[in-house]
């Protein structure tokens, strides 16, 4: 409550340079330990580096990261936000690709299959975030006649160490508000595969 757009502020500290797309800032809820929005910038496209030479000569110190607000159960997401960590367990990463689907009101309103991207895809102990467009809804209808499934498509088991979801109220951009959906800080769901002596081949994750 206490944050507003000047509050916080990303820099760099070498003459590295750092070309950041994309930047959220999370936060965990004290009662919970849910995390929820605190900042972010989306499509940034600025250069930080401490080095003014002619190389670099709109090279910034540091960006702001504005305020986002944290969305409510009416909030009506039109884009939905997947963040997931790979573990670091041996062999803990797949090259297959995953499926996220969430029905809400009783009505499919995403079912998206994740293949190959620019990141390293489902790697060990990768990090990596995918957008997502969807059929406008909000949690409520999650919660009152709907759900949110984590799928792989394929037998090269994968072992995730977290998954969060939120959705955006905006189409494209930088949302103005975020609305948690799942909220897995430490996966104790197993394997995912298609080959049932490895895993599953899909979990139903919890709302948060």
């Amino acid at each position: 409550a206490l944050l507003t757009n000047s509050s916080v502020r990303v820099g760099i500290t070498g003459d590295d340079m750092w070309v950041p797309e994309h930047i959220l800032l999370l936060g965990p809820e004290a009662a919970t330990g849910h995390y929820i929005p605190l900042a972010g910038e989306w499509d940034i496209n600025a250069r930080l580096s401490t080095d003014r030479t002619d190389a670099s000569p709109s090279a910034r110190l540091t960006i702001p990261l504005r305020f986002v607000r944290l969305g409510t159960i009416a909030t009506v997401i039109r884009r939905v936000l997947l963040l997931v960590k790979t573990s670091h367990v041996d062999d803990a990463g797949s090259e297959d690709p995953i499926r996220l689907e969430i029905t809400a009101g009783g009505n499919s309103v995403l079912d998206q299959e994740i293949g190959d991207t620019l990141q390293d895809d489902r790697h060990e102990k990768s990090d990596n975030w995918y957008s997502m467009d969807v059929t406008p809804f909000n949690k409520r209808d999650v919660m009152s006649n709907g759900g949110i499934t984590l799928s792989i498509k394929g037998r090269d088991a994968w072992l995730p160490r977290y998954v969060y979801v939120f959705g955006l109220d905006t189409p494209q951009g930088r949302p103005s508000e975020m609305v948690p959906l799942v909220s897995v800080t430490e996966w104790n769901l197993g394997w995912l595969s298609e080959d049932t002596t490895e895993g599953q081949p899909s979990v139903p994750l919890p709302v948060s």
